[in-house]
This record gives structure tokens, sequence and C-alpha cells, in this order.
């Protein structure tokens, strides 16, 4: 899905395994995975654990275009 949207979207978006970057969960208050983290700046902005279709993870990438 992340695939899909990535292609459909001018929105730069990259992965990052947890279990290799540990100090990124408080950072971000992560609390499960997966989720979608929008950082503006180098600063924490937003996050959606609502990856269960392709439609709300354009719904997340489209409130920020």
């Amino acid at each position: 899905m992340i695939e899909l949207a990535e292609k459909s979207s001018d929105i730069p978006i990259y992965a990052l395994d947890l279990n290799l970057s540990k100090e990124f969960a408080p950072l971000f208050k992560i609390e499960a995975v997966p989720v979608l983290v929008r950082v503006d700046d180098g600063a924490f902005s937003e996050k959606t654990y609502t990856l269960d279709n392709v439609v709300a993870v354009f719904r997340f990438l489209k409130k920020f275009t």
C-alpha cells in the first residue's frame, strides 16, 4: 500500500525499521507498528496507525499536499 501511495504522490516517503533504530520510537511517541509519521523540518508533526487499506494511507498523505 505504501508503495502505491508513494508512486501516486510527490511527497517523499522513507521507511525505518524500529528494530534497528529504537531511539526513534520514544522520540515520535510510537506505540505500535506499522505507523505513518509525518516529520516537518526535522520535527514530529503527526502520526496514524490506520493503515488497513490504501484509501486510509491516501487520506493521510492528502492532508499534506
